[in-house]
């Protein structure tokens, strides 16, 4: 029998606990014959073996965080460090944080996971089992043994569970007798973390089993054209993740995720431009524009569902009538444009254009140009101050009579500058570049509120024109006022993020991050 001996943890309930690892089970016999002339083992109480299905969203925020989520039929538990456990029934099958009635859950899920959904991503068979320790003068019970397990199933098999001694009142001196006997068994390895299921699942390197984002690697003095490569190849591999879940229908995050990657990517080929022959850039930049498109209207169909509850509330109660004609039509709408998208990356016509893009990506370094031989860390940091001073020109120009196409290009502008930041981030000093991302999200989230107004505007009066309900053009015309209303508060904000951003305090951050290369 293969163990490790875990030394007790102070946030243990009993501290009088003396806990060991193992990787396989345990004879009955065993721990009467380790015992054998000074105590006897008997009764063994063993707990039924029970399914346990770990619930999480596709990142698993919430194993991150700390917790873990447990399903047992239709109980629940969710546990929590340094916190009770909170048990409860849920009727059903919940995706979402909001469809749990347990709301104590609900409001502890719901910032992990977002508009995530959850689904099993582990499950295994639960036993506990005990055995009793007494002595042989009057029968006492002295001390416990207490065996808990995880066995896998047959698509992952394995064993990971502990054996625990547990001490009872007015009985040390046995107690150190016992743990004397196993002590010459067993070798010891301490931990700080509390003994339950989440350590059972560390040990079995569950850690290793969170899915990763897929990245490059790139220094500062890679020619820019074998690091954009790198990095164009790292978002579309990425972004490929993501097919599944959109074709399942998990969630609408996955397909909000891949539109990012391939959007970045697009962003990538014209921001370093210079990095590849004409050709090139027009191939890849024609390409990944083919693979987005097709999944557009699903995408702002999504979005208004995600925000149907919000648009709901700024509503008078008479229009209700004339929202749930509208929520319908979405929907309907909404089905057809997923049957698209799922035939679109079902069939061979996305595989086609991924593995053209790719295959272009793909090639070895071939451009002559003077910017595609440069050192990508120099080359970034010049197009990072100039998108800045272009960016503090636009923003600080900017007054009430402005139009609003002027308030986009800035929107534009700044995402291009995120994008620069994020994706060569590694090659900077770390500390100035996280101020500057931070000062970014100010304006970066006013920015994109006004175009989220602008973009739901279009978007209901396109439904509306296609509708002949009263009652749906009459709620339209309503939200549509409201959002506009909404929108102007917004934009008299933008000015003042815009002056945050444009401070010395972020022109020095700037100047600091591009004179300090990472380590």
């Amino acid at each position: 029998m293969m163990v490790k001996k875990v030394q007790p943890n102070c946030n243990m309930s009993n501290t009088s606990n003396d806990i060991w690892f193992l990787s396989e089970k345990t004879p009955s016999s065993t721990y009467g014959e380790l015992l054998a002339g000074l105590f006897h083992v008997k009764a063994e109480q063993h707990s039924a073996t029970q399914k346990i299905e770990i619930l999480d969203d596709f990142d698993w925020h919430i194993w991150q965080s700390g917790k873990l989520l447990l399903k047992q039929n239709q109980s629940y538990c969710l546990q929590q460090p340094e916190s009770p456990p909170l048990q409860f029934e849920q009727a059903g099958d919940p995706k979402f944080s909001w469809e749990f009635a347990e709301h104590e859950a609900s409001g502890v899920l719901a910032p992990l996971i977002g508009v995530r959904a959850l689904q099993t991503v582990f499950s295994c068979n639960h036993s506990d089992t005990c055995w009793e320790v007494r002595n042989f003068e009057d029968d006492k019970l002295v001390c416990r043994i207490r065996e808990v397990w995880l066995q896998g199933d047959h698509d992952v098999p394995f064993y990971s569970g502990y054996l625990k001694l547990e001490a009872l009142r007015g009985y040390q001196r046995e107690y150190q007798q016992i743990v004397a006997k196993f002590q010459e068994h067993f070798v010891a390895e301490p931990t700080s973390e509390p003994i339950d299921l989440r350590l059972l699942l560390k040990h079995h390197h569950f850690d290793d089993e969170i899915p990763a984002a897929i990245t490059a690697e790139i220094n500062y003095h890679l020619p820019s054209e074998a690091a954009v490569r790198l990095l164009l190849k790292a978002l579309l591999l990425d972004s490929r993740r993501h097919v599944d879940g959109i074709c399942r229908d998990i969630d609408s995050e996955y397909l909000h995720d891949f539109r990012v990657q391939i959007r970045k990517a697009r962003s990538l080929v014209q921001l370093l431009k210079k990095s590849f022959s004409a050709d090139d850039q027009l191939q890849i930049k024609t390409l990944l524009a083919d693979i987005a498109r097709p999944t557009g209207p699903l995408r702002d169909l999504d979005v208004f569902l995600l925000e149907q509850n919000r648009y709901r509330e700024l509503l008078p109660q008479e229009q209700h009538a004339g929202f749930e004609v509208l929520l319908r039509n979405i929907k309907n709408a909404r089905a057809q444009a997923f049957k698209k998208v799922n035939a679109y990356l079902s069939n061979g016509s996305y595989i086609s254009d991924f593995e053209k893009v790719l295959a272009l990506v793909d090639q070895p370094a071939h451009c002559d140009s003077p910017e595609a031989q440069r050192a990508v860390g120099e080359y970034v940091a010049q197009l990072i101050a100039k998108r800045y001073r272009k960016i503090c020109k636009m923003g600080l120009s900017l007054d009430d009579n402005t139009p609003d196409e002027a308030v986009h290009s800035l929107r534009i502008e700044c995402k291009k500058l995120r994008y620069l930041l994020t994706l060569f981030g590694s090659l900077f000093a770390s500390g100035p570049l996280k101020k500057i991302i931070k000062r970014m999200k100010g304006l970066q989230s006013v920015l994109g509120d006004f175009n989220d107004f602008t973009v739901q505007q279009s978007f209901l009066n396109e439904q509306a024109s296609r509708s002949r309900s009263q009652n749906l053009i009459i709620t339209v015309s309503g939200l549509v006022a409201v959002l506009h209303q909404k929108q102007l508060e917004v934009r008299a904000h933008v000015c003042d993020g815009m002056s945050e951003f444009a401070a010395p305090e972020t022109a020095s951050l700037i100047e600091q991050l591009l004179l300090n290369e990472a380590e």
